[in-house]
Formats: C-alpha cells, structure tokens, sequence
C-alpha cells in the first residue's frame, strides 16, 4: 500500500490574514469564535501568552473571542482573565482573591457612567452644571483610586477606558444650548480622566471614545444586548474595541518602531522625477499632488513623535536635491531625513547599509512605498 502523506496545516497567520482582508462589516460573531477555537488549539505557534485581565461595570465575557482573534492577528497570544462585572473594587482590594491569583502583566480597568453615574446620561437635563462637574469630579477620581489600588498589589500595566459618546443626547438637537452641554460633559470628564492618571507609571488611557466616535455611534451600542446580556456593544463595536485594545497591547510589549525607511517617486511625490522632471511630479494644493502633500504632513508628525525618518530611492541624487531645494509643494526638507541612500543600487542594499549608519539592527527599519493612499499606519 502506498502511503499517502497528508498536507501541512495552513499556518495560523495565514488563517487571520483571511479575516483581515474581509470587511469590517462581514465578519460574524461565528467567524470570530471560530478562529479563536483555532488560536487557542494552535496558540503555541505564538509564543507564551500573555495574562490580561479586564474589570468592568459591564460585562465583558463576550469580548473574549474578539479580543484572542484581534491580538493574534498582532502575533500576540493572549490568555483573559474576567472579573465579575460591576465588583471592581471588591476585586482590586482583595489581595488574595482570583485577580491577582490570575497573574496579570496587563490590566483593563472599563467604568461607563451609564452604568455608575446615570445622571450624566438619562437625567442630564435637570442636572445643574455644577453638580454636573462635581459628578465628573468623583468618577474620575474613582478611576484614580482604582488604579492605585492596583498599581500597589500588582506589576501589572493598566488601560484605562475613557467615556464613549453617549448613546442618545438628553436634550436632543437642543444639547449645544444648553448652559453646559452634554457634550462638553464628556469632553470635561475625558480630559479629566487623562490629567489624573497622567501621572501614574505604566498606567495609559485606551480612547474608546475615538473607537465608538470612528464608528459612529449607531453602529457603536445594541441596546437589546444591553438589556439581554448587560453588554452595551454591537458585536462590530466589540470587534474594533478587541483590535485597538490589542494593538495597544502589542506597543507596550514590543520594541517601538525607530525608523521609517521611504521612497520618492510615487511616494513623496506623484511621477517619477528621472522621466516627469521637477515640474513633471504631481507635489502641491491640487490633486493628484494634494494627496502626496497630505501623506508628506502624516510622515512629519511621525518625525515630531522621535521617528527617525530615511530615504532609499532609485535615483540621481543631484535631481533629488535639486527637486528638495526648489519645488515648492515639498513639506519635507531633505534635511528631515537622518540616513539617505540615493542611487541605482537594489533596495534590500540599501536598507542594510541604513540599518548599520544607524547601528540598528537589520530589521529595525520599516519602509514605505507606493502611492501615497497607502500612507503608513502608526508604529
């Protein structure tokens, strides 16, 4: 008998790739606790996992396979841990109970007001403004004494939510009129939030309110499944909340990017300099070049956060100098950029060459190229 040798298993970041070329809006919640099945089944293919635990006013357990998929997809194995919702300090203080005993390196501290402090939500209306701040007053200041609660019995690092828009604005059209507005609320309370843990190491507040604000927010909250399940979020919401948690995550445990490695041509600018010419490119306030212009102000305000920037082009680098010293549409300064390799040479050579200039190691440096609607995400 002639023995049949059976196929390799498709790897498991090639399985999330799949989910991360679908749309955003076609993924199921079957979808998701199917591949989170697959990753825990595989998870050794990710390394050792990392213990995470979330305390919320809500629950959370319906986050699990959102949140195992989402961090996966960044090559993180992740193992959750969740506390009974709405006991938050009664875990925090326990110094012997099951948080603790879960051994978390990162924890997840989620407070709504909707769930704690309903006047600033439903009842808003007759709320004078000044027992308004007094409210936003001691909800953060509860957030602050959770978190040193815990930054005192644990190394663990902890995400702090900050409030999300609420789901419907008490008075309505009417909310800019009012003496105080519900929206100024939050914003107060958000900022609010922010100065306070400012202050406190390993402590980062997660902006669910930019999540829920990008989504939109009748997209953001179910309010059967809040009712059903005591979870306020649309399982897409859920989703986007998991891939932004988890990308969190990766930064604070991976080596932060340190160089941004571009091109020009088709790039930085639209054309190629070599055949279009200095006034050939597409650079400037008009499209095609607007969008070039816009990518170039995205790539400065990774220069302003301590990104170091570099270029490898195929080139002449007279043109190159040349197009930087005289068109007027460049944001960029030739300047801006710390190690430059223009000339004919192969790309795999020159991002070697900048990684020793630097003293980096070879993979250190992350490129870019192509048009600029494929601008870089943040490291």
């Amino acid at each position: 008998m002639t023995a049949i040798a059976s196929a390799a298993p498709t790897p498991l970041t090639a399985i999330l790739a799949e989910l991360a070329a679908m749309p955003e809006d076609r993924r199921t919640p079957g979808m998701y606790l199917q591949l989170a099945r697959t990753v825990e089944e595989r998870g050794a293919e990710l390394g050792a996992a990392r213990r995470v635990a979330w305390l919320a006013s809500f629950t959370t357990e319906l986050f699990r396979p959102y949140l195992i998929v989402e961090a996966a997809r960044r090559g993180l194995r992740i193992d959750p841990y969740f506390a009974p919702f709405g006991q938050i300090e009664q875990a925090i203080l326990d110094d012997g109970g099951a948080l603790y005993a879960a051994g978390p390196e990162l924890a997840i501290l989620a407070i709504r007001i909707e769930d704690t402090t309903p006047s600033l939500c439903d009842g808003f209306v007759g709320l004078p403004p000044a027992a308004a701040r007094r409210l936003i007053d001691e909800h953060a200041a509860r957030l602050e004494a959770c978190v040193r609660a815990l930054r005192q019995r644990s190394a663990a690092r902890v995400l702090v939510w900050n409030q999300p828009p609420v789901r419907r604005l008490a008075a309505g059209l009417a909310d800019p009129r009012l003496e105080l507005a519900q929206t100024e609320v939050i914003a107060e309370l958000n900022a609010e939030i922010a100065r306070r843990l400012r202050a406190i190491s390993d402590v980062y507040v997660f902006d669910a309110h930019r999540v829920a604000t990008e989504l939109g927010t009748a997209a953001f909250y179910d309010i059967k499944l809040a009712h059903l399940a005591r979870m306020p979020f649309t399982p897409r919401a859920q989703a986007a909340l998991a891939a932004q948690l988890a990308r969190l995550a990766a930064a604070l445990w991976r080596a932060p990017c340190k160089v941004l490695v571009l091109d020009l041509d088709n790039t930085l600018w639209g054309g190629v300099l070599g055949e279009d010419g200095l006034s050939g490119i597409a650079l400037g306030d008009d499209y095609p070049g607007s969008a070039f212009a816009a990518f170039q102000r995205v790539v400065a305000s990774y220069r302003d956060r301590g990104i170091l920037l570099a270029l490898a082009s195929k080139n002449n680098e007279a043109d190159v100098a040349e197009a930087f010293a005289q068109h007027p549409g460049l944001v960029l300064r030739l300047d801006d950029f710390v190690a430059r390799q223009i000339h004919w040479n192969d790309k795999a050579g020159s991002l070697r060459a900048i990684a020793a200039e630097l003293n980096l190691g070879p993979t250190t440096p992350s490129s870019a190229r192509g048009s600029a609607s494929s601008s870089p995400r943040s490291p």
